[in-house]
């Protein structure tokens, strides 16, 4: 196991994920967990540390925003904005994963009893954090503890928390949270319809909420989160569907019954439009047609943005100005963002562009879009 020096002792490592090392330790005598954000070696140093500490910043405030809304969560020890740590609280009991996973292999009236017990607490837990306006990005039952002392649920894990009010990110907050069920524990029965009873008697919102999560369910949902790889061609055709019941999307994308929110395209810059300050509109060419593309330089005067942090709205900005210096006429591009709609022609709302310096890449991402057309995009999902 690896080991690291500590102010109070050694840190062992526990288990490593994409975006962070998690530890064990002390803190002031006190047994302690440390979540370290390490730096991302492929990213511009300073970029790099701006977003770290930025990250850094959000999941500390969630944690303490779940705590104000009246869930359980670790105690916040300390913030290290140097080392990008979080230290704290180590909860002492095993995970509702684990209690689950030992439920599928018993029966009986006091198993019954106790998932019931856990199964109102992740309802009336969520409920909360989503009156309060949080959403918490990653509900698994990995992420859910229960404190031998007291057998209360701990919400765990709020990297990828954010705040919104929106009955959209709700759901899919939900969604989240069905498919883990049902992929690791189907032997323990209707344990989510319990926890959506459980959800309405807590939640003043739970309405539009499990109504929005009824449309996803409907739906294949499995792509919605990726960037999907995709020609020109195959971008420009996919079938649009307005929404008036959503103010923040109000067109929907799929293709053969799968909903798309997002895209990655690479190709040749063929045209370049800037308003300073506002919008920078260029064009990219695949060899089998052409996508548009919006990058948003107005971060600083947007209404939109004036209720986030200004430290994390000049970050966004300058992120967004770099982008812009990037794409020049003739540079290959490759583009990831969201896929949306202008005067009835679908483009891609720029969140990240790097520019390709080996010539092969557009033969490679040709390959890549045949082959994931062939073995998932074009794959028709079976009739539920």
């Amino acid at each position: 196991m690896e080991t690291k020096a500590g102010v109070d002792g050694s840190l062992s490592l526990i288990k490593q994920g994409a975006e962070a090392r998690v530890f064990e330790s002390s803190f002031v005598g006190r047994r302690s967990i440390v979540k370290e954000r390490f730096s991302k070696k492929y990213r511009h140093p300073s970029l790099d540390a701006k977003l770290t500490l930025k990250r850094l910043n959000a999941e500390a405030r969630c944690m303490t925003k779940a705590r104000r809304l009246g869930v359980y969560t670790p105690v916040l020890y300390s913030v290290d904005i140097v080392l990008h740590t979080l230290t704290f609280e180590y909860v002492e009991g095993p995970s509702v994963k684990d209690i689950f996973l030992e439920f599928g292999l018993r029966n009986g009236a006091v198993v019954e009893e106790r998932m019931d017990d856990i199964a109102m607490q992740i309802g009336h837990a969520i409920g909360k954090l989503h009156d309060g306006g949080l959403i918490h990005g990653d509900l698994t039952t990995s992420n859910m503890l229960i404190r031998a002392a007291t057998n209360q649920l701990v919400v765990i894990d709020f990297g990828l928390s954010f705040t919104s009010t929106l009955p959209e990110d709700k759901a899919v907050d939900l969604y989240v949270l069905e498919r883990a069920l049902l992929s690791m524990h189907s032997s323990c029965g209707n344990v989510m319809d319990r926890i959506l009873a459980a959800y309405r008697k807590s939640s003043k919102q739970w309405s539009s909420t499990l109504n929005k999560l009824a449309q996803v369910l409907q739906m294949d949902h499995s792509l919605y989160n990726t960037h999907v790889k995709l020609l020109a061609f195959d971008l420009l055709t996919l079938t649009q569907t307005s929404s008036s019941s959503s103010s923040s999307d109000p067109v929907s994308f799929s293709r053969n019954g799968a909903l798309l929110s997002r895209a990655e395209t690479v190709g040749t810059v063929t045209s370049r439009d800037l308003k300073p300050n506002k919008f920078l509109r260029f064009t990219i060419d695949d060899g089998t047609g052409c996508v548009n593309c919006i990058l948003w330089l107005n971060q600083l005067s947007s209404p939109y943005f004036s209720r986030r942090n200004p430290a994390d709205v000049r970050l966004i900005a300058q992120t967004a100005q770099h982008f812009a210096a990037e794409i020049k006429l003739g540079v290959i591009a490759r583009v990831r963002g969201k896929i949306t709609s202008y005067r009835g022609v679908t483009q891609i709302t720029a969140l990240d562009v790097v520019v390709e310096r080996d010539p092969n890449v557009e033969i490679l991402h040709w390959l890549d879009c045949m082959r994931l057309a062939r073995k998932v995009y074009n794959v028709v999902p079976p009739c539920k």
